[in-house]
């Protein structure tokens, strides 16, 4: 098997096993509407973030012999695990920057917009951002001179992490504090996706691994609406209710009042927007 048709296996046979749990033993037992949408939505983002991104990257990086770990005398084994933390910490910075910046966060919110999370929200992302990740990592894997392995080693952690931690699956806390030592856990992530506690859209930036967010202060252990909230933009419900209208949204320059609106730091204010 090769390295394309492992990522490609670990992306759609992990999705048919977490949606078949899903239906058998869902968290939030609540009807689900808008999966299809999502993998319609997943299908147009396919070949910028799924083929161009894992497969493009390490062809570049395979004839790319210019960057920090070409100068560095290391193994292999440690290029590459410098490779998928640096693609990780990059990740994270790039997710900061789609959440704090207007213009990026317009089309990361058609992900956020997403009500009920579920393994299908994995897919639910705008291809707009998804060049736009294609040439950070571009940059990225000039700048540090990555391995082709590490990109494939990354892509493959990010897949079943982005899969697991929108799944609608309650793990128990105990295993879900094991997990989040290291990696992103699903009930860490749920708090990123509140559409009710005013600041938590500023915290749970991780993509793979979770000590960015405590390095960078930006973690946070527990919702302040407890343990049941809804997910999803309290204020734009339907804006992203079907698939024409996920591809539009960026591009729909009229918003309520209380989406233009910023403070003085440039951040959204406002119950609904301080939701992620």
């Amino acid at each position: 098997m090769s390295k394309y048709e492992l990522l490609m296996f670990v992306l759609f046979g992990g999705w048919v096993l977490l949606s078949t749990i899903e239906r058998l033993w869902p968290y939030r037992a609540r009807p689900r509407r808008g999966r299809w949408v999502n993998l319609a939505m997943g299908v147009c983002n396919y070949a910028v973030t799924r083929v161009a991104l894992p497969v493009g990257l390490g062809a570049f990086a395979m004839h790319w012999h210019t960057g920090l770990l070409h100068v560095v005398p290391l193994p292999m084994w440690a290029k590459v695990a410098a490779g998928v933390l640096s693609l990780d910490l990059v990740m994270y910075g790039l997710h900061n920057l789609f959440h704090r910046v207007h213009f990026f966060w317009r089309f990361h919110r058609v992900h956020h917009s997403d009500r009920e999370l579920d393994a299908s929200t994995g897919f639910r992302f705008h291809p707009g951002q998804g060049l736009i990740m294609l040439g950070v990592m571009v940059l990225a894997v000039m700048a540090f001179g990555l391995p082709m392995l590490s990109v494939f080693v990354f892509a493959l952690i990010h897949e079943l992490v982005l899969l697991t931690t929108h799944a609608n699956l309650g793990p128990p806390r105990w295993l879900d504090a094991l997990v989040r030592m290291l990696f992103v856990s699903p009930r860490m992530h749920w708090i990123h996706h509140s559409a009710v506690a005013p600041r938590e859209l500023d915290h749970n930036f991780g993509i793979c691994f979770s000590w960015w967010d405590r390095l960078f202060g930006t973690y946070l252990a527990r919702s302040s609406a407890g343990d049941d909230f809804p997910f999803g933009i309290e204020d734009q419900p339907n804006d992203a209710a079907s698939f024409l209208q996920m591809l539009l949204l960026p591009v729909r320059w009229w918003e309520p009042a209380a989406v233009r609106q910023r403070d003085d730091r440039g951040e959204r204010t406002g119950t609904a927007q301080r939701s992620p």
